[in-house]
């Protein structure tokens, strides 16, 4: 295999794993507590080995034989027409988020609905995905051994700012933290695991959980609250419910492990879920009177109710990977599915590196992490009408594009 085989194939399976060891770590100081928030009764790791295993078998088969598959040649648009079209995509999604700050807060998830936001708002989500992937293309250009050209500092500025004003959930932080190693010191993402590597995390990651603390939390009691000195004691009275939150995933192939095992998993819900959310969300284009806002039918929502102990109306809760392997429809199909879309994706990325990857050991992990939906709820591309479907579908048409020409200007 290919350097860059190599590398998107550890980089997506400690990606993966990160969704994971919280729980298994936590467990033997706050089992009996997680055991109460969760309806799964027990210890998950299991579960989680089990399916984990398959996972990686499946992704390294896949990935391995993509890897020896010759490289299809596309036609690439001109350097001037792809450029000009980042520009626009990039300036759109600075204009929706300098209205989101005005108009909006962090809190926008726990106090507003997507349906009743302005196109502006709308606009800003459907962009973010796309922006992830633009600066996915940069870290690969950087690990690639180049440097970013000076027009697309600028415009990786002006999603840096948009990144500030947009915050609307405790990981944009993480975002913001990546990005602006990426912007001032470049080369962060080529220091290779070592006592450097050890020493700068131990001072940063204190740091980081802090600060995605304080906006998660802050989300929901104001941030006045949470920096004060009440703040600081709700942090610490709550410390067991934040390590809960972290280990869903885990839970959630926990649970749905257990049901497959002892018969009662509903193998109908994934193909349920499919067709009706489908179905509502074609109505609502084609047949607005049909539609119906308060269906939620996802499987997200469905895995939420099997997984946690108590319910909120409206709630969901991504499955991961693991569980979503189950979750396919027409079983054992999602075991070898969800580890090729991987796959696919992990090649697509490839087109655009040439030569071999100097990647540092925190590459590994940032560059997935701005490939996060991937991870959370990977069936979601199956609703087609969603905006997981339409990034997918950009990330192809990428493809036509020569981000190495883009980048270097």
């Amino acid at each position: 295999m290919s350097s860059v085989g190599r590398f998107f194939l550890i980089s997506f399976s400690l990606m993966a794993a990160t969704f994971y060891l919280p729980a298994i770590i936590f467990y033997p100081f706050i089992g009996e507590y997680l055991n109460s928030y969760y309806t799964f009764d027990g210890a998950p790791h299991i579960y989680v080995f089990v399916m984990y295993t398959l996972y990686i078998f499946f992704l390294f088969f896949f990935s391995y034989v993509l890897d020896k598959t010759p490289r299809i040649r596309l036609l690439k648009l001109p350097r001037s027409l792809s450029m000009g079209l980042v520009t626009i995509v990039i300036i759109l999604f600075l204009i929706s988020c300098i209205y989101f700050f005005i108009y909006h807060n962090s809190a926008f998830r726990h106090a507003s609905r997507l349906k009743d936001a302005s196109v502006f708002v709308t606009l800003m989500f459907l962009l973010r995905p796309i922006i992830n992937f633009y600066i996915v293309f940069s870290l690969l250009y950087v690990i690639n051994g180049k440097s970013i050209g000076k027009n697309n500092k600028l415009l990786l500025w002006a999603v840096f700012i948009g990144f500030v004003l947009s915050i609307n959930s405790s990981l944009h932080i993480v975002s913001i933290v990546l990005l602006f190693f990426l912007l001032v010191t470049p080369s962060i993402y080529k220091i290779k695991f070592s006592i450097r590597f050890i020493f700068i995390s131990m001072l940063l990651c204190p740091v980081l959980v802090y600060m995605v603390l304080v906006v998660g939390v802050g989300n929901k009691i104001g941030y006045a609250s949470v920096l004060s000195t009440s703040g600081l004691e709700y942090l610490t009275q709550h410390v067991g419910l934040y390590m809960a939150r972290v280990s869903s995933s885990t839970y959630s192939i926990a649970t749905v492990g257990e049901s497959f095992l002892n018969s009662t998993f509903n193998f109908d819900q994934g193909i349920y879920a499919i067709k009706s959310t489908f179905s509502n969300r074609y109505n609502s284009i084609f047949h607005p009177g049909s539609f119906d806002f308060e269906m939620i039918e996802t499987i997200n929502r469905y895995n939420y109710l099997v997984v946690f102990e108590n319910h909120a109306p409206r709630a969901g809760a991504s499955p991961g990977v693991l569980a979503s392997m189950l979750y396919f429809p027409y079983f054992p199909a999602g075991l070898m599915m969800v580890p090729l879309f991987h796959a696919l994706v992990t090649r697509s990325l490839s087109f655009h590196i040439k030569g071999d990857v100097n990647a540092g050991a925190i590459s590994y992990l940032a560059i997935p992490f701005f490939l996060i939906m991937f991870f959370e709820s990977p069936l979601d591309i199956l609703y087609v009408i969603d905006p997981f479907f339409i990034s997918v579908f950009v990330l192809f048409l990428f493809n036509f594009v020569s981000m190495e020409k883009v980048l270097s200007k």
